[in-house]
């Protein structure tokens, strides 16, 4: 590799990709949701992961119902369209869940994909939560369902009074933040939001929620921050 002024950031962040060793939320399936459009975008985007140290993805499509109404067969479908992957990387697939009616609907049926074991990504709109939010996240717990928040640091509604990050947190709820947040790709506030979760020990998980090979600079920025370097050792990425 040619030496230049960002070989350190780059290394640090390899250092830290392998790390955590296990990305679980991103939208690389092809074609299925606002990420990849095609199989190359796939392929390109987990060869950007493979290449930030990580062993393995557990890529998250979006399941929304009337935006991205997918299911297990659509995701399934998707997964096996992709049959050569980088060497060394393991490929897994599960979904990012709107907490909304639709998903009740998913949980009765029993069609639900996890990150492992019982965790499952869940996601809350960014205008305003769903009123029944708080209902839907019992009901998961009472069919033993673990959800994990996505990007709880990018609610503005959380980030102007993070009681309610408190109270989720304290029914039970685990925290997964962006890497693209610490490297400031959404702003200096959602940065700052997310640096103070981690400072605060509520986050479980850091993960990367790439769209597209184009957000490369911001993913390395954000595993190479000092906050990434000092917090990812106690990141549970790799128990999944």
């Amino acid at each position: 590799m040619a030496q230049g002024p960002n070989n350190g950031l780059l290394e640090r962040a390899r250092a830290n990709g392998a790390l955590l060793g296990t990305d679980l939320h991103s939208h690389v399936l092809p074609g299925i949701d606002d990420g990849a459009r095609s199989t190359a975008d796939s392929l390109a985007m987990l060869s950007l992961l493979a290449s930030l140290g990580y062993e393995r993805v557990i890529t998250t499509p979006h399941v929304m119902e009337g935006a991205y109404p997918n299911s297990p067969e659509t995701i399934s479908e998707a997964r096996q369209s992709l049959e050569e992957l980088p060497p060394g990387l393991q490929l897994f697939a599960a979904g990012e869940y709107m907490l909304d009616e639709g998903l009740m609907r998913i949980l009765e049926a029993g069609d639900i994909l996890t990150l492992g074991g019982r965790h499952v990504l869940v996601e809350c709109p960014f205008q305003q939560p769903w009123p029944g939010y708080r209902e839907m996240i019992f009901e998961m717990q009472l069919r033993e369902y673990v959800p994990v928040l996505a990007h709880p640091e990018r609610y503005p509604y959380w980030m102007a009074d993070p009681r309610g990050l408190f109270s989720l947190l304290d029914a039970g709820v685990l925290f997964q933040v962006n890497l693209m947040s610490l490297g400031g790709r959404y702003g200096p506030e959602v940065r700052r939001q997310a640096e103070s979760l981690l400072q605060r020990g509520m986050v479980s998980y850091l993960g990367s929620d790439l769209h597209t090979v184009a957000s490369a600079p911001d993913l390395i920025r954000g595993l190479a921050s000092a906050a990434v370097t000092v917090h990812a050792p106690r990141m549970a990425n790799r128990h999944l």
